[in-house]
């Protein structure tokens, strides 16, 4: 038996690395590598990419970038339960396999229990993957007072600080998901354009709380530029007020458009060509020592300030146990599906 999840060939990614560590610890030797029987956990990856010569376990991941595999819902595949009630809508499965997102299972570690409001200190801000190319988000939160975490750094050491925290700010989905696990009080933040409402949605409907995300300006003028461009894209998945109806509307929509108006590859090559004419700019204000994106981040950091005095989101206590039990339901049929050896 298998694990299966995204790696990324470049870094890390939050969500993603959580199963690199999280699986080991809630049974130690338990998955041996063999690719005949494979299980989908964490992550929004459910999708026509996943390989169709195998035996299939579905426990806690979710669609939203792709058209579900050939062959979903034969004899090959065993679903446990998906991230929320949009991913089984698309996927034709009753809405009682739409228990929640896999990272709930952090909140089985002893080591990851639920510390005091007394314990937590301080407002942490996470940003999505792709808001960190061109964003200065480093600089906005120190500006802000308020503690970054890269998405790229040590998944264990992040999910240790987002458990001491006392509010998460969260642009990168899973940082919400984990706060939520670990009882601490988040917001759901949006600083791109490719900010994904249905895989948010998704897994909000899941716990009974709203999606009402607060949208957060640039932080430099790469990514003002790159925002603007992506808002043209295939890539543009956010979408402003948008309702359940609205996400499964769009997804069906993404994934039946082969090309996208706008070419990606234009946008890249425009981008290039900004970020190339404002390094003499950059140059010339650096020798007065003028930062030349001082306005952006101070702009971005306020919004900051102003977003974490604002109105917090947790699931209650009885969604929460009603998940907790419902996700142990789903461990041990996932335990007693293993091939005997």
């Amino acid at each position: 038996m298998k694990l299966y999840y995204y790696v990324d060939p470049r870094f890390e990614n939050f969500g993603d690395a959580l199963n690199g560590w999280l699986w080991e610890k809630l049974i130690p030797d338990f998955f041996d590598g063999d690719p005949s029987m494979q299980v989908s956990v964490i992550g929004t990856i459910i999708s026509i990419n996943m390989p169709q010569d195998c035996q299939w376990i579905v426990l806690g991941s979710g669609v939203g970038y792709g058209p579900k595999p050939q062959g979903f819902g034969s004899d090959n595949w065993n679903i446990l339960c998906v991230r929320g009630p949009l991913s089984a809508e698309i996927l034709g499965l009753p809405q009682d396999k739409a228990i929640t997102d896999g990272a709930f299972f952090l909140s089985f570690l002893p080591e990851y229990a639920p510390i005091s409001k007394e314990e937590r200190k301080g407002v942490v801000f996470m940003p999505h993957l792709t808001a960190l190319e061109k964003g200065l988000w480093k600089k906005a939160c120190d500006k802000a007072g308020i503690e970054y975490l890269d998405p790229t750094a040590d998944s264990t050491k992040l999910a240790q600080r987002i458990r001491s925290a006392r509010l998460v700010l969260a642009d990168a989905m899973h940082a919400a998901i984990v706060a939520d696990t670990l009882r601490v009080p988040w917001i759901p933040l949006v600083a791109t354009p490719n900010s994904n409402t249905f895989k948010w949605l998704d897994w909000t409907l899941s716990m009974g709380v709203p999606y009402v995300p607060r949208l957060l300006p640039p932080s430099s003028r790469r990514a003002r530029m790159a925002n603007f461009l992506m808002s043209f894209t295939h890539k543009r998945l956010f979408i402003n007020n948008g309702s359940a109806e609205d996400a499964v509307a769009f997804y069906k929509r993404f994934n039946s458009q082969k090309h996208s108006a706008f070419p990606l590859r234009l946008v890249n090559l425009l981008n290039k060509i900004f970020s190339a004419c404002l390094k003499p700019y950059e140059r010339a204000l650096g020798f007065f020592h003028i930062d030349p994106e001082a306005k952006y981040t101070e702009a971005a950091a306020k919004a900051l300030k102003e977003i974490a005095s604002g109105p917090t989101y947790l699931s209650s206590e009885a969604v929460f146990a009603e998940k907790t039990a419902k996700m142990k339901e789903c461990l041990n049929k996932l335990k007693s599906a293993k091939p005997q050896t």
